[in-house]
């Protein structure tokens, strides 16, 4: 998946988020098709693991990913604190 851009507010889903992300460049996707996420926290550290695309395949810039937080999951806590701060409504 190439590089992403957060898009809105998470939808919440019983303790779980779901995240709209602008694609550029756009990018074809399958329904349940694994991608993987990188992120790079403002300390520098990355982490980075494999989520289902969440979104319907169709000829769009953005896809939807559910994050559900894990306790003490190390890439789920940093997308949903670094989310919660981009994506304010």
């Amino acid at each position: 998946m190439p590089p992403a851009t957060a898009r809105g507010a998470p939808a919440d889903h019983d303790g779980s988020k779901t995240f709209r992300l602008a694609l550029a460049p756009p990018a074809d996707h399958l329904a349940s098709q694994h991608s993987m996420i990188r992120v790079t926290a403002p300390d520098g550290h990355t982490a980075s693991r494999s989520y289902s695309v969440a979104s319907a395949p169709e000829a769009s810039a953005e896809v939807e990913v559910t994050v559900e937080h894990l306790a003490g999951g190390e890439l789920s806590t940093l997308l949903l604190d670094i989310m919660a701060e981009t994506c304010k409504p």
